[in-house]
């Protein structure tokens, strides 16, 4: 066995034991005495997925010191993880056009190197940069990649790795109905592998959609879902998002000093992992609470916090949540001086998302073709209706205690 190959059977092991560890057991300090090249890549991907739920300040650093070593050969393996780490940041934090340029990067190695566990969970990233942006045409793609590559490979996870974003940006373009089967369809692969995190990313979700339809039952059921698959996972990221959404199930409960104290909660963990589109969805959440206490004063701060942030960072569909929320806001305060630059910038905005274009229904068709989502769509979505209202009576108990931040 070559050495390049030894290297890249490492890395796929590696990808599979990622949920297993989730990086606890990663020292810095270790891995830049590390002199072996294999041995630092390992460490350097098991550290990854740690760092991308809890810190990425550090998963910058460590993608920085895997080309920034004394060794005297950094090849290209070293060179893609280094990009995918700082393109992961990227997107999250500052520059999306500059993280998904370097994850295009990697992404090129990794197709020539015949890595495809690697390439698919890049493709997947790529998605999420475009779906910040609000362009869905090209998240798509990215996400149909992701699942066709993923298939292509023995493991099971990269098969639906991007099932969920691909469902997501389906919801996003208005159908909803189809989306939600994407994610559902990810959410039953995700249990069956014991994937606990997915399984609360995907819950916490369909929970959003339930709500925007007025299915407050259901939504509970999902969120209430999602907390606990959240418990199973020491990702701060998955942690603040249980407390979010255990936050709005007291407010839709008028609970309404809990779910205050709850939010800001969560913002403060977010705020430590450090990535901007959760910490946007903190200030939405926080000014929609004040908008509907009438604490206008209030939600205008948090409301304007979120629009600037999210302006900031290129996350125009945030930003347009955000400027409706303004909208709302100076037209309950009489704010007529307001209103109509407000509604200049939301125009604004949603032209710009509209000339990036929408989903082809063809890659939508071709995306089914790799889920069962074509067995009976209606049947199924009935079916995971009934069992979310299950869930309520099932996990009922653990919304009556308060909130008790989990030990790490």
């Amino acid at each position: 066995m070559t050495n390049q190959l030894f290297r890249f059977f490492l890395i796929f092991f590696s990808c599979l034991s990622w949920f297993v560890s989730f990086g606890q057991d990663f020292s810095f300090q270790a891995f830049q005495n590390e002199k072996d090249s294999l041995r630092r890549l390992e460490m350097a991907i098991n550290g990854s997925i740690y760092y991308r739920r809890n810190n990425l300040d550090s998963l910058k650093i460590l993608g920085i010191s895997l080309i920034n070593s004394d060794l005297k050969e950094i090849d290209k393996v070293e060179v893609a993880l280094s990009k995918r780490f700082l393109g992961s940041v990227s997107i999250r934090t500052d520059n999306i056009d500059e993280g998904i340029g370097l994850l295009t990067e990697a992404r090129e190695i990794f197709s020539k190197s015949h890595s495809i566990i690697l390439l698919s969970e890049t493709e997947n990233e790529i998605g999420n940069g475009y779906y910040l942006q609000g362009n869905f045409y090209e998240a798509a793609n990215y996400y149909f990649a992701s699942i066709f590559h993923g298939t292509q490979s023995s493991d099971a996870t990269a098969r639906y790795n991007g099932m969920i974003g691909f469902g997501k940006t389906v919801c996003a373009i208005g159908d909803t109905l189809k989306g939600q089967l994407f994610v559902q369809e990810y959410l039953e692969r995700s249990l069956k592998d014991n994937k606990f995190e997915a399984a609360a990313d995907a819950c916490g979700f369909l929970g959003m959609i339930a709500g925007q339809n007025g299915k407050v039952d259901l939504m509970s059921a999902y969120y209430t879902r999602s907390i606990l698959y959240a418990n199973h996972s020491e990702s701060k990221t998955h942690q603040a998002n249980a407390i979010t959404n255990k936050a709005i199930h007291y407010f839709y409960n008028d609970k309404v000093d809990s779910a205050i104290y709850l939010f800001k909660e969560s913002l403060k963990i977010r705020k430590e992992v450090g990535a901007t589109r959760p910490i946007v969805e903190s200030f939405y959440n926080l000014a929609i609470l004040n908008i509907e206490t009438n604490n206008l004063p209030e939600a205008k701060k948090f409301a304007e916090q979120g629009e600037v942030l999210s302006s900031e960072r290129g996350i125009r569909s945030w930003q347009l949540d955000c400027l409706i929320l303004l909208l709302e806001i100076a037209e309950k305060s009489n704010d007529l001086e307001n209103v109509e630059p407000i509604k200049l910038d939301i125009d604004r905005i949603q032209n710009e998302l509209d000339e990036m274009g929408t989903l082809d229904e063809r890659i939508i068709a071709l995306a089914v073709d790799f889920t069962s989502i074509h067995d009976t769509p209606i049947r199924r979505s009935y079916f995971w209706e009934l069992i979310s209202a299950v869930a309520i009576i099932l996990s009922s108990l653990t919304l009556i205690y308060s909130y008790r931040p989990s030990s790490t």
